[in-house]
C-alpha cells in the first residue's frame, strides 16, 4: 500500500481510509486518487451461492463419470453410488446444497469458490480414488459404504462420527458447529419409529438398501453407537435426496434450523408478490421482539397492545425491572415492512426485509438471523440470543426513534 501511495503521490493513511468507507458499500464504487479511477469491490459481499450450484452441476457431469460404469467395483464404490443417487435426483439434492450454501452465506459465513470446490469434491469423493476403493471393496468384514456416502460426508460425518480429517475445511468447521439434522421432525420421525413407514419422503433406489440396513440398525442397535446416530445419518439422507409428497418445506426449515430461509429467498426476486396477512403477523412479531429488547420485559406473545413503548432501564439483563419509566410511545400502526433493492449494479441483486417508521423515516434491516430468532420467539423459544453485533444495532434504532420529539413521553 505505502508503494501504491508513493507511485500516486497521495497520502498513504487517507488512501487507506477511502478504500475502507468504500468497503463497506454493497455496490462497487469508483475512487478516483489524483488522474487514477479505482473500482473498489468488496468479494466477502457478493453472493457465491448461486455460482456455487453451477460449479456442482459441473463436478456432475457425465464425462468425467464414464469409467465408472465398468468398473468391478460399481456396485460397492462409494464415488459411483453418490453419482447415481445424485443424477437421478439432481434437481432436488441441487436445491439442497444451495440452501446450506445460502444459510452460511446469510449468516455471514461466506466460503470462497476454493473453499466450496474443495468442500464439494470431498462430499462425492469422501476422499477416496480407486486404489483405495479396491482396497476397501475386499476388506472383510467391509466397512459400510454410508460412511463414504454424499449425505453424510457433505456434513462432515464418515457414518456415525466426525470425520476428524473433514473438519480441516472451512465448509466444514462452518456446519459442524450448527449441528443440523440433529433436533428431530416429528412427523417424519412417527412414521419411521412408531408407525408403518407409509408416507417416507421417496429416495433414490441405490439408496434404498442402504436406507434400510441404517434403520435396522437403529432399532436393534449395534456395539456401543447411541441409536440417535443412526437415526441422524437418516435425517441427513431424507434432506439431500429425499422427494417429499408434502410438509418438504416444514422438514427443511427444522434440519437447517432455519424457520424463513425459504420464504427469505422468495423475496430474492425481482417480481416479489408478498401477502399482506402474512407481513401483518411477521411485523406483529418483530415488534414484539423490540418490545421485549426495548423493555428487557417477556410479554405474552399474543399480548394486544397499540404502542412500542420505549423506557428507562438498566443494561444489566439479570435485573427484572417491572417499574420503568416510559421515555417515548409509538403507535404500531406507523411501522411497516417494506422490501428494498440493496445491491443495484451488479447480479444477482439481493433484496432485504426492512421495517419503516413513519414519522422518523428511520428504517431497520432484517436480515435472516434476526428473522429466524423472531419466529423462535413467536413459538415459545426462549433459549436463543441475539448476537451482540445486533443488539448494538437495535440499541442505534432505538437512539434514533428517541430523536423524534412526538414521540417522547414528555412531550
Amino acid at each position: 500500500m505505502q508503494l501504491v501511495a508513493e507511485k500516486l503521490n497521495t497520502n498513504k493513511y487517507q488512501m487507506e481510509n477511502d478504500i475502507l468507507s468504500l468497503l463497506g458499500k454493497e455496490d462497487p464504487e469508483d475512487l478516483k486518487i489524483n488522474s487514477v479511477k479505482f473500482t473498489i469491490i468488496n468479494v466477502a459481499r457478493m453472493d457465491n451461492t448461486e455460482t456455487a450450484v453451477k460449479l456442482f452441476d459441473n463436478l456432475l457431469e457425465a464425462d468425467h463419470w464414464g469409467s465408472c460404469r465398468t468398473c468391478r467395483y460399481k456396485n460397492f464404490c462409494p464415488i459411483a453410488i453418490n453419482i447415481i443417487s445424485i443424477s437421478n435426483v439432481k434437481e432436488i439434492v441441487r436445491e439442497r446444497v444451495f440452501y446450506v450454501y445460502r444459510l452460511l452465506f446469510e449468516y455471514g459465513q461466506r466460503l470462497t469458490m476454493r473453499q466450496i470446490s474443495g468442500h464439494l469434491s470431498y462430499a462425492l469423493t469422501a476422499g477416496l480414488d480407486c486404489q483405495k476403493i479396491s482396497l476397501l471393496a475386499e476388506q472383510v468384514p467391509a466397512q459400510e459404504t454410508s460412511d463414504f456416502l454424499f449425505f453424510n460426508r457433505f456434513f462432515g460425518y464418515n457414518g456415525n462420527s466426525l470425520d476428524s480429517e473433514a473438519v480441516r475445511l472451512s465448509a466444514i468447521s462452518k456446519l459442524v458447529p450448527l449441528e443440523m439434522g440433529a433436533k428431530p421432525y416429528t412427523p417424519i420421525e412417527r412414521q419411521l419409529w412408531i408407525k408403518e413407514s407409509r408416507n417416507l419422503p421417496n429416495l433414490p433406489k441405490s439408496l434404498e438398501k442402504i436406507f434400510f440396513t441404517i434403520k435396522k440398525t437403529a432399532k436393534i442397535g449395534k456395539d456401543d453407537t447411541s441409536p440417535s446416530r443412526h437415526r441422524q445419518q437418516i435425517r441427513r439422507m431424507f434432506y439431500i435426496f429425499g422427494d417429499f409428497q408434502k410438509n418438504n418445506i416444514s422438514y427443511i426449515n427444522s434440519f437447517i434450523d432455519s424457520q424463513m430461509l425459504i420464504k427469505f429467498l422468495d423475496w430474492q426476486s425481482e417480481n416479489i408478490n408478498t401477502v399482506n396477512l402474512y407481513m401483518e403477523d411477521l411485523k406483529r412479531k418483530v415488534l414484539h421482539v423490540l418490545q421485549e429488547q426495548f423493555s428487557g420485559l417477556q410479554n405474552p406473545e399474543n399480548y394486544n397492545y397499540h404502542y412500542l413503548f420505549i423506557t428507562l432501564k438498566r443494561n444489566s439483563i439479570e435485573l427484572r425491572q417491572t417499574a420503568q419509566i416510559i421515555l417515548a410511545k409509538i403507535p404500531l400502526s406507523n411501522f411497516s415492512l417494506k422490501i428494498k433493492k440493496v445491491n443495484t449494479k451488479y447480479k444477482p441483486y439481493r433484496y432485504m426485509l426492512s421495517l419503516y417508521e413513519s414519522s422518523s423515516n428511520e428504517s431497520l434491516d432484517l436480515e435472516l438471523p434476526f428473522l429466524d430468532f423472531v419466529l423462535l420467539r413467536g413459538i415459545g423459544e426462549i433459549g436463543q440470543k441475539l448476537d451482540v453485533s445486533y443488539i448494538d444495532r437495535l440499541e442505534r434504532y432505538k437512539s434514533k426513534l428517541l430523536e423524534s420529539s412526538s414521540y417522547r413521553a414528555c412531550a
